[in-house]
């Protein structure tokens, strides 16, 4: 990623940020890009499921799988992995916690996180459609983060003051004694970044929005780093394509998932209002490693009279100033390729440090008005990137909970009695994320 500014003064307290399941490839990116000496987050907490890992110094527990020669960060290294449970992060001093967990502990554990007063930004994907919650690239639709994290908040409170319906006893049972105490806290909420296909496609359209966006079909051809570690098989994929990405699921994000984004959000933070255009996607694992294409073909109300007009809006989108601001903004969000043979993966990719969506092959297209292909970096923007962004618009807009006060000198062995204590796996949540469903209060809203 690039650093446009560092608005953080030196003097300013970094806020701890925690990396839930830090040892997955989304997870390790986390920790490359906020290790590298960010100027509003240090990493304070990195947490496992894996019972035998907890303890354990984080290096001696990742297989570090990222390119480039990059040893693991030496400020992350030594730190004792925690389990994935809110109070274990909170006594390490993390405010902010950034999610790489898997699908089925993300839909317990993050309620969890937020109802014991974190700001979670999460890659996991179950609360990306919720009512409430932001799905969010900031330069795309920054105004939704306000309204929307308001509400989630105004949500929770009402449901926490309401009287209960159940018996204490059965309270008791969903939560473990550490969660029930962290429901108490205020303030927490969950943000989500897109699926990483959708990131790139959303920037491009939304600078075709004010042309009047009415419907597209869309082809994917998606890295193998999209699939995870250890990933697709090689004797699948070497020398061949893939169809029907995640038997359809990958079809129905990039066919919903945009909708919300481009879509308007009313006064009471409800993403009531999904814009109208429609979609028609066709998804493809490719043997690329990194880099996701998407190809479109995409109708307007109100076409523009060249392809050069349409290079034109889509080179000069600008978002909005405080984005422009944000440590890993890039120079530009979008950036235009005129040659016949580009975007590529191998080539652009790496555009803005991995946080620009490069667009090429812009031309009429015969069956609706234009057509254009996008390239983006799946596991930077479209994952980890993306995430650490948004934190970043949230700490902008004075959104997350502030810093906790100096620790007494007995908090690193408060912390690592916790971590020999707590145990959890990444396939199987902590005590306090597995013993029940999430709170009433959290589980209401998304």
């Amino acid at each position: 990623m690039t650093s446009a500014t560092a608005p953080a003064t030196e003097e300013a307290p970094r806020i701890g940020v925690a990396v839930l399941g830090a040892t997955g490839v989304v997870g390790q990116k986390f920790v490359e890009l906020l290790a590298a000496s960010h100027p509003y987050f240090a990493i304070v907490a990195v947490t496992t499921g894996r019972k035998e890992s907890v303890g354990q110094p984080y290096a001696s527990v990742t297989t570090w799988r990222l390119g480039g020669g990059s040893p693991i960060p030496p400020t992350v290294a030594a730190l004792p992995m925690l389990p994935t449970d809110p109070e274990a992060c909170w006594r390490a001093g993390a405010r902010l916690a950034f999610s790489a967990l898997p699908t089925g502990v993300a839909r317990v554990a993050e309620p969890l996180f937020a109802a014991a007063g974190f700001a979670v930004c999460s890659n996991s994907s179950p609360y990306r459609m919720g009512e409430h919650v932001p799905l969010l690239i900031p330069e795309v639709n920054a105004d939704h983060v306000v309204p929307m994290v308001a509400a989630q908040k105004r949500v929770a409170a009402a449901a926490a003051a309401a009287p209960s319906h159940g018996s204490s006893s059965g309270r008791r049972h969903a939560l473990s004694p550490t969660a029930a105490a962290a429901a108490q806290r205020e303030g927490g909420f969950i943000v989500c970044n897109p699926n990483c296909t959708s990131t790139g496609l959303c920037m491009a359209l939304a600078a075709l929005k004010p042309f009047g966006l009415r419907r597209m079909v869309l082809t994917s051809m998606q890295a193998l780093s999209g699939a995870g570690y250890p990933g697709v098989a090689s004797l699948d994929v070497v020398a061949n394509v893939l169809p029907n990405v995640a038997n359809g699921s990958e079809a129905k994000k990039l066919e919903s998932e945009p909708r919300k984004i481009l879509g308007t959000v009313t006064e009471e933070g409800r993403s009531a209002e999904s814009a109208e255009f429609i979609i028609s996607a066709h998804t493809n694992r490719v043997p690329v490693i990194d880099g996701h294409t998407v190809c479109v073909s995409v109708e307007l109300q109100n076409p523009p009279a060249t392809a050069e007009d349409v290079a034109q809006a889509m080179a000069t989108f600008a978002p909005p100033g405080v984005v422009t601001r944000l440590p890993s903004s890039p120079a530009a969000c979008i950036q235009v390729r005129r040659e016949p043979q580009r975007p590529q993966p191998r080539l652009d990719i790496h555009a803005g440090g991995g946080m620009t969506a490069v667009v090429g092959q812009i031309a009429r297209d015969n069956v609706f008005s234009y057509k254009f292909t996008v390239v983006s970096h799946n596991t930077v923007r479209g994952a980890a990137g993306g995430a650490i962004l948004n934190a970043e618009l949230l700490h902008a807009l004075k959104l997350l909970p502030p810093p906790p006060p100096p620790p007494p000198s007995t908090t690193t062995a408060v912390v690592g009695s916790t971590t020999r204590r707590d145990k959890g796996d990444d396939r199987r949540p902590s005590p306090s994320a597995s013993e029940g469903p999430p709170p009433p209060s959290m589980r209401s809203h998304l």
